[in-house]
């Protein structure tokens, strides 16, 4: 994408995003596109951070090799970072498994910087007590880095929209890997494309934010019995209270996406409807 602009009275155009699979900034009521980025270290453990830009955030997590698949097929990443030395030597097995169980584009990268580089990078953006308050791993540190790098490299200020780190650890949800994943039919049926999922079913959502929720919820099932009951505890309030759940829907039906319109006045890319 570029802007035109006048420059000794000769128009000029400068470009100022390339926009890739994982970095869509206007896809306003269709799925999150999630980018996607994998650093492995020498002793098999797995930094994976997820970010989609309309959302605000990236999602960090750590797990073993014999893992990624499994924590990949809960976001279905657009497009997927991966180191090209490690594609070389560790993750050889893991591209082909890639290729074969999500509809992908994978983006291999020349060697990512060391871990201090990475650290400076993600400090700079998110403040300097960000790593000990989020409490992430070395790995996790160099995988957010390479996906703010990347968003500076693909979109003027797309970084911008990317404001917190959410880590996600695997004791507290359901394990499922990705076939038990794909033949469960949670989001999407076996056959893609007809038939109908987990999802349709319950989703009653009135919000892209809603349905994003709901998305998550279903991918990621809790198994922490606190969590559980405090989300239980809010399904009763609203079952019990049909006056309230009437008032908080009808408010939902006229509520913008509010959070991919702020993550687009973030990066500059909102427009006089949007505001």
């Amino acid at each position: 994408i570029a802007d035109q602009y006048k420059e000794n009275g000769n128009h000029k155009r400068e470009v100022t995003r390339t926009v890739t699979p994982g970095t869509l900034v206007n896809n306003f009521g269709s799925d999150p596109k999630y980018l996607a980025s994998i650093y492995l270290e020498t002793d098999n453990k797995v930094g994976i951070s997820f970010t989609d830009v309309t959302s605000g955030r990236i999602i960090v997590t750590k797990c073993d090799k014999d893992s990624i698949i499994k924590n990949l097929s809960v976001y279905n990443p657009s497009e997927i970072l991966v180191d090209r030395d490690n594609v070389n030597i560790e993750l050889s097995d893991i591209v082909e498994s890639i290729d074969g169980y999500f509809d992908t584009k994978l983006h291999q990268q020349d060697n990512y910087p060391d871990y201090m580089i990475c650290k400076d990078v993600v400090k700079d953006h998110f403040g300097d007590n960000i790593i000990n308050s989020v409490d992430i791993s070395s790995q996790e540190v160099v995988s957010v880095s390479i996906i703010l790098n990347y968003l500076r490299k693909t979109g003027k200020d797309t970084d911008n929209s990317i404001t917190k780190i959410q880590k996600i650890g695997e004791e507290d949800y359901v394990k499922m890997d990705a076939r038990t994943r794909r033949s469960l039919e949670i989001i999407k049926t076996m056959s893609f494309d007809s038939g109908i999922s987990l999802f349709d079913i319950m989703n009653k959502t009135l919000t892209s934010m809603g349905s994003d929720l709901l998305k998550r919820y279903l991918q990621r099932p809790l198994s922490n019995r606190t969590k559980i009951e405090d989300r239980q505890d809010a399904v009763e309030l609203l079952t019990r209270n049909a006056v309230l759940r009437d008032d908080i829907r009808e408010q939902l039906e006229v509520t913008p996406d509010i959070q991919r319109i702020t993550s687009r006045a973030a990066n500059g890319t909102a427009t006089p409807n949007d505001i």
